[in-house]
């Protein structure tokens, strides 16, 4: 597995929808990230730190392809910026505030279910 497919694949896993997503939560631009999914750069250290120390990345894994992907879970702080502002929102409402949210992501989650099956 080359470089790009390993990012798309860890990409994909921690939630992000794009390169762009995952670059700002690292706090990198995105050109540097492409650059190294494209070879054109060697994998820089401080992202190969971050990864590990952010979402418990498995150097071994994204170096040599030896092993799983993260070492124990994917961990909860990987939450998109867009995830955890919508925990944040619903952790400060009020009760009804909160039951109100729960019932939205229901509605909404089930639309979505009928919606795909519908497509399949």
């Amino acid at each position: 597995m080359n470089t790009s497919e390993k990012f798309k694949r860890l990409i994909k896993a921690l939630g992000f929808a794009s390169v762009k997503e995952f670059a700002e939560d690292l706090d990198i631009s995105q050109a540097r990230i492409t650059d190294v999914m494209r070879e054109k750069q060697k994998m820089p250290e401080d992202l190969l730190l971050k990864l590990i120390s952010q979402y418990h990345v498995n150097a071994n894994w994204l170096i040599a392809s030896v092993g799983d992907m993260f070492i124990g879970n994917i961990p909860e702080s990987a939450l998109t910026k867009q995830e955890q502002v919508l925990l944040d929102d619903y952790r400060e409402s009020n009760e009804q505030g909160k039951e109100a949210i729960e019932k939205t992501a229901s509605a909404l989650a089930q639309a979505a279910l009928l919606a795909n099956s519908k497509i399949a």
